[in-house]
């Protein structure tokens, strides 16, 4: 009598278990009470009631090697918002964030400096997809590809193709509808990969790993956008068809971005170039000079050592550039920054856009805070 008795509470255990998860996850086991549909299963993560998402992400070379990789959140409630930190490898490009909200993407003018200035990309009205599951119902018709996973963390997996290049994988788990991993193969990036361009990942994949965390995701503010207000600048010059802003510095700094040495200025620059005219100009002839008159000649981000003319620019743009320069053993601020631009004959190319016109000039100093 004992031994048939343990068999018999243990299977009244395992009923109330799976009756209890039946009703938390707020639909029908399949296997238990009838099969879902792959369009019924790609469906679950909508009715859950999760208002943002953790994620981490990885994406793969062709040769098993990770080639970058990300973390980020979405905002599903009470709106989409997404905000992704992204990771290149062995590239030598520095860690930076993009946000989707409003329908609008934003990117750093910078990617890397400490003080962050937003792009405004243009429009993108139903954001990346891919990041909010509660949208998922409404890419192409899915395929049932089996479960993964076993007992508690039995999992569905539907496949659909994105588009004729991009298919994807959505795995949810059963017991709560939750959105565990998209796995996406990118047939275009590995025909790219096969003539010879390294580094693509053409397999991502994204894993969401916690619910609920209480994220809001919103736009930059209109200070934090470019162009910045002009008053927020620490200086600026006004030349003939240019104005050139000084729009933020860091002395001593020891980011990835400059030389790499241990004493560093950096400055953010940018020209806005009138309609009529373009530009360009020289780095070695942007001079930072200290207290005592000693003069340092500019080193230009990732490129290194960037004497020569650099231009021309569309008559009517905004661009910025990062500039730093090593002051070796000098003991600090104050230093003044010299901006120069057109002090150099500019080469002008037939129909090329931003090569006509007059040429646009400035020359003038800004105190360093």
């Amino acid at each position: 009598m004992v031994v048939m008795a343990r068999p018999l509470v243990a299977a009244v255990a395992m009923a109330l278990t799976l009756a209890g998860a039946t009703a938390c996850s707020g639909y029908q086991i399949p296997g238990l009470t009838g099969n879902l549909s792959a369009s019924q299963i790609i469906a679950l993560p909508a009715q859950g009631d999760y208002r943002d998402l953790h994620f981490t992400e990885v994406g793969i070379s062709t040769d098993g090697t990770v080639v970058s990789s990300a973390e980020g959140s979405a905002m599903l409630k009470p709106g989409h918002g997404l905000r992704i930190t992204r990771t290149y490898s062995g590239k030598g490009v520095a860690p930076f964030t993009s946000i989707w909200a409003g329908g609008q993407t934003y990117s750093p003018a910078q990617p890397g400096w400490p003080h962050v200035l937003w792009n405004q990309q243009g429009p993108m009205p139903n954001g990346p997809q891919m990041y909010f599951p509660d949208t998922w119902a409404a890419y192409p018709p899915a395929t049932s590809a089996g479960t993964e996973g076993s007992g508690i963390d039995l999992a569905w997996r539907v496949t659909t193709m994105l588009n004729q290049m991009q298919k994807a994988t959505f795995v949810i788990r059963q017991r709560d509808s939750f959105p565990l991993r998209v796995d996406l193969n990118d047939l275009r990036a590995a025909q790219a990969v096969a003539m010879g361009k390294k580094g693509i990942p053409v397999r991502t994949r994204i894993t969401f790993d916690r619910a609920n965390s209480g994220v809001n995701i919103a736009p930059p503010p209109a200070s934090q956008r470019m162009p910045p207000p002009i008053g927020s600048d620490v200086g600026d010059v006004v030349g003939t068809g240019v104005r050139a802003r000084v729009l933020s510095d860091v002395v001593g700094y020891k980011g990835p971005l400059g030389p790499g040495t241990q004493n560093v200025v950096g400055v953010e620059v940018m020209f806005e170039v009138d309609p009529g005219y373009y530009s360009g100009w020289r780095p070695d002839h942007m001079v930072l000079t200290n207290r005592r008159g000693q003069q340092f000649t500019s080193w230009m981000g990732n490129s290194g050592w960037a004497p020569g003319v650099v231009g021309p620019v569309v008559p009517g743009s905004q661009y910025s550039l990062l500039m730093f320069w090593d002051v070796g053993t000098d003991p600090g601020p104050p230093y003044d920054l010299t901006l120069q631009l057109g002090d150099v004959p500019m080469p002008q190319y037939p129909g090329k856009p931003g090569s006509t016109g007059a040429l646009a000039t400035v020359s003038g100093t800004v105190r360093l805070r």
